[in-house]
C-alpha cells in the first residue's frame, strides 16, 4: 500500500503497521470522540489505509479494528461503494453486543442510502449471533 497518498506522518503510519491493539483503540477512540473537529478526508484516508493494512484479519488487532471501524461511519453524509466495502466486512466482525449501537448508527443513513443500509443490515444479520433481543 502507497503511504504517501495517505497524508499520515510516518510516526503514525509506524504505529499503525505494529498492529497493537491499545494503540488501535486510542486511535479509534479519537477518531469517534472529535468528530466534528477533524477534516472528513483525513479519517477517509486513515480509514483506506487501515482497512487495507487489516483486511486479511490475520490476528486479534485486525479484527478488533475491522470490527470497530464502524465507529467511523457517523463521518460520513452517505454510503458510499468504498464504505460500504469497509462497513460489510465490519458488519460480520463486530466485538460483543456492538450489533445494537450499528443498527443505531446506519438508522440515519435508510433515507439517503437504502439499498447500501439494507445490504449492510443484512449482511450483520447473517454473520451476528449476537443480534440483541428486544422485548
Amino acid at each position: 500500500m502507497n503511504t504517501t497518498a495517505m497524508n499520515c506522518s510516518p510516526l503514525l503510519i509506524s504505529v499503525l503497521k505494529k498492529k497493537n491493539a491499545l494503540d488501535y483503540e486510542n486511535i479509534i477512540q479519537f477518531f469517534y470522540r472529535n468528530d466534528k473537529h477533524i477534516p472528513i478526508e483525513k479519517v477517509r484516508d486513515l480509514w483506506r489505509y487501515m482497512y487495507h493494512l487489516n483486511k486479511e484479519l490475520d490476528n486479534d488487532v485486525s479484527k478488533y479494528f475491522i470490527g470497530e471501524s464502524y465507529r467511523w461511519l457517523s463521518y460520513f453524509d452517505d454510503i458510499d461503494v468504498e464504505i460500504k466495502e469497509w462497513m460489510l466486512l465490519s458488519v460480520k466482525n463486530l466485538q460483543p453486543h456492538a450489533a445494537s449501537q450499528v443498527i443505531e448508527k446506519l438508522n440515519v443513513y435508510t433515507k439517503n442510502n437504502p439499498i447500501q443500509v439494507g445490504e449492510l443490515l443484512l449482511a450483520l444479520v447473517s454473520s451476528e449471533l449476537k443480534i440483541p433481543m428486544f422485548y
